[in-house]
């Protein structure tokens, strides 16, 4: 304590002796001379030409600097208007980036890194190969059945190869199958519409090394609904 306050004096009399004068003197120019410089740079800022000059110089440099150099194992998606166009929409819906990385799978990509948030429920998509193909076959399919055993049943009938008492067990049978016909064709329905955000999920862990950027409020969300 007794030598900090020591030097204490010792910096005040410096100070107020004739040496002080000038080292107050060196302090105010230290000073004023970083605000001159900073409210000139400030003034010039405003005028559009010292800006267009700014971005001159810094495409200048921007020329004179070597290139980063590209690692070609990494390959960047760039969805340009033409990739827009070919799809149709924009953001691209979750099932085509989960057909993306099935395709990847496919080629054996290392990683996939999405950087892109998704906070939000996706809406169902349409399962539009099953639509088109499954769906017409299916119905097609399952009516020729019934319209066959219905025909048969009436061609038994007509031929009395069927007695008329025993023609309620056929119809019953018939009746089964036409259920069990309807309750097939009801899930295969269902299945057009596609949850998307299920298709993306189980794509991601066909994949396995496909990273996501995380939101921290869907986090607290999660970490609060849980609790």
């Amino acid at each position: 304590m007794t030598i900090s306050v020591y030097f204490m004096r010792a910096a005040i009399s410096i100070c107020q002796g004739p040496k002080g004068a000038n080292m107050r003197r060196k302090i105010g120019f230290d000073l004023i001379i970083p605000l001159v410089v900073a409210a000139c740079f400030t003034l010039l800022n405003l005028a559009p030409f010292f800006r267009n000059a700014e971005y001159g110089v810094y495409d200048l440099f921007l020329h004179i600097k070597p290139a980063v150099e590209e690692e070609e194992s990494i390959l960047f998606l760039d969805i340009d208007d033409t990739a827009i166009a070919n799809v149709g929409v924009f953001p691209w819906s979750r099932d085509i980036m989960a057909d993306g990385l099935i395709l990847m799978k496919e080629f054996e990509a290392a990683y996939a890194v999405f950087d892109i948030e998704y906070t939000e429920q996706s809406p169902r998509g349409v399962n539009a190969a099953l639509l088109s193909d499954e769906i017409p076959g299916s119905f097609d399919s399952k009516f020729s059945e019934i319209n066959q055993k219905i025909g048969d049943l009436f061609r038994a009938l007509q031929e009395e190869m069927i007695p008329l008492n025993d023609a309620g067990v056929f119809i019953e049978e018939l009746t089964g199958y036409t259920l069990q016909s309807r309750d097939i064709l009801l899930e295969k329905v269902q299945d057009i519409a596609r949850d998307n955000d299920s298709y993306l999920g189980r794509a991601a862990r066909l994949f396995e090394k496909a990273y996501f950027t995380e939101s921290t409020r869907m986090l607290r969300r999660a970490i609060s609904s849980s609790t």
